[in-house]
């Protein structure tokens, strides 16, 4: 879609991903204690009810400004049993929420999907999905020694994206740097933020945070699963392109 090397999928040993979490955006806000039965029965194997509170969910797990939550409203959260994964439902948005530990590939979540496709048939038919998408968050905490962040900036993110940091008078006093550039072609947009983070002076943070949205058109001629494996797979080619072959080293490596 936006032009990046198409590669096949790799399973790597190790993963620095701390979530990825897909959201259903629709049209209008959805008074989801209405629907909470089908939505219990739905999930009832895998996931519990873990919350129905006034709280915002979205806003505090999802710093994006391109969410639009239509208004505040009650929270309901489903936790996985093993704690991990969420799917919660807050004013027009469903999400869904898994923690890197758990995710190993889109295709072992295909069953969460199904349910969800299966409430938005049976349950939520009236309802206009507006968008899809889909965020991804990761980040390396590394050992900081003799001001190195730049310099490990330089080593596990391509060079085309980090290149600008030559530039810089003094490396060493660099406390925050992180970028982003976004990507739009017909109703899909395609947002990487990169970067360095300096947590304190023992450890430092190389950022890696990739967002796509879909609007209407694209999501009509497929169904939910289908799209949201496309997202998938666009995200993933570009987290290769924005990688080197340093950072894939380490993640084929033992931990």
């Amino acid at each position: 879609m936006f032009d990046f090397p198409d590669i096949p999928k790799t399973e790597y040993k190790r993963t620095f991903l701390r979530s990825s979490i897909f959201n259903i955006e629709f049209d209008y806000v959805i008074e989801w204690e209405n629907h909470i039965e089908e939505i219990s029965k739905l999930f009832k194997e895998n996931f519990f009810i873990n919350n129905r509170e006034e709280t915002n969910f979205l806003s505090s797990r999802d710093k994006s400004k391109e969410i639009n939550i239509e208004k505040h409203n009650k929270t309901i959260e489903f936790k996985s049993k093993d704690g991990l994964n969420v799917i919660a439902f807050e004013n027009n948005v469903l999400a869904i929420v898994l923690h890197g530990k758990s995710y190993k590939s889109f295709n072992s979540f295909r069953t969460i999907f199904g349910e969800v496709e299966i409430l938005l048939k049976n349950e939520l038919s009236n309802y206009q999905i507006k968008r899809l998408s889909e965020r991804k968050v990761n980040i390396i905490d590394f050992t900081l020694n003799d001001n190195n962040g730049a310099i490990t900036l330089k080593q596990l993110l391509n060079s085309e994206l980090v290149g600008s940091i030559d530039y810089i008078p003094n490396i060493n006093y660099i406390k925050q740097s992180i970028n982003s550039i976004v990507f739009e072609k017909d109703e899909a947009s395609l947002n990487i933020k990169y970067g360095y983070n300096k947590i304190n002076d023992s450890i430092g943070q190389i950022i890696l945070d990739l967002t796509m949205f879909t609007g209407l058109n694209t999501i009509s001629n497929k169904n939910l699963i289908d799209t949201f494996s496309d997202i998938n797979t666009e995200l993933y080619r570009a987290f290769n392109w924005a990688i080197t072959d340093d950072y894939k080293e380490i993640m084929k490596s033992d931990e």
